[in-house]
């Protein structure tokens, strides 16, 4: 489900479970007596196995690993007026400088190697403040 709601551009997992539960409900049955919240959380312990199938994946798709670009891209964890009060991710996100937009932000920076012709290598997570060339050392 997830898959597809990437490729649909419903990348909220409340717009997702909406979606699914609307239009496929005869694929999904349980679907009509699950929350949404339950939704999520069974979405989001499956991270493992997403993992372990993106690394297979990874490995059966021609590509030229000398060949890559190093990228971070930011994300906010709240919006940054909120910041001294957010509870979420407390410890693990730090302030950082967004670069694209050229405002401050809470939250984390991913850190992405994509190799030719567009195939994401490698990723990192880091938190916002992290230094980006250091990351990108990790990465090649």
């Amino acid at each position: 489900m997830e898959v597809i709601g990437a490729y649909l551009g419903l990348e909220q997992d409340a717009a997702l479970f909406a979606y699914f539960r609307r239009h496929y409900r005869h694929c999904f049955p349980a679907l009509a007596h699950v929350h949404r919240t339950t939704f999520g959380r069974q979405a989001a312990n499956l991270h493992a196995l997403k993992d372990r199938l993106w690394q297979w994946l990874r490995e059966r798709i021609p590509h030229d690993p000398q060949l890559a670009i190093v990228d971070s891209v930011a994300l906010p964890v709240c919006q940054f007026t909120r910041a001294p009060r957010c509870r979420r991710f407390r410890g693990a996100a730090a302030y950082g400088h967004d670069q694209l937009t050229h405002l401050p932000f809470d939250g984390f920076r991913l850190q992405a190697r994509v190799c030719w012709p567009g195939v994401l290598g490698q990723r990192e997570l880091t938190p916002g403040a992290g230094q980006e060339l250091a990351a990108a050392a990790d990465l090649t």
